[in-house]
């Protein structure tokens, strides 16, 4: 039990930091966001929604990868056999930080972002538990 709430965690953290290098390489297509921007609601709604779809593409590429090694890790630390409950954590937890994300957080970005985003945190966390395995 132990293992499988530590895969959770190591994975949840391995998945946040390929995601956080992904968002940092998308600073190469965007302008940095500015502490008035993340104040008003409209401006970073804007801001979003210009991003162009090469920031959009390292986005969702970077969600992919964040869960594959998420639930890589996470079945590595757990044990194989009891592998597939602590990968399916870790895709559902990130399948809930980007429903807060896209819709709470920074609403605006296109339908395709959105849909494929959210389409591969699950799969992608239990192809990488499959993989581990």
């Amino acid at each position: 039990m132990l293992r499988r709430v530590l895969g959770v965690a190591a994975g949840m953290a391995a998945a946040i930091i390929v995601i956080i290098i992904a968002q940092m390489m998308m600073s190469r297509f965007v302008d940095p966001l500015s502490p008035e921007m993340m104040q008003d609601k409209a401006k970073l709604r804007e801001w979003v929604a210009a991003m162009p779809a090469s920031a959009n593409i390292i986005l969702v590429l970077g969600y992919i990868a964040g869960s594959f090694v998420g639930g890589f890790t996470a079945a590595k630390v757990a044990n194989k056999g009891d592998a597939f409950l602590p990968a399916l954590m870790v895709g559902i937890a990130l399948l809930g930080a980007g429903v807060v994300n896209f819709f709470v957080t920074m609403p605006g970005s296109p339908i395709w972002t959105i849909a494929l985003s959210l389409l591969c945190y699950i799969p992608f966390a239990l192809l990488g538990r499959k993989i581990a395995d």
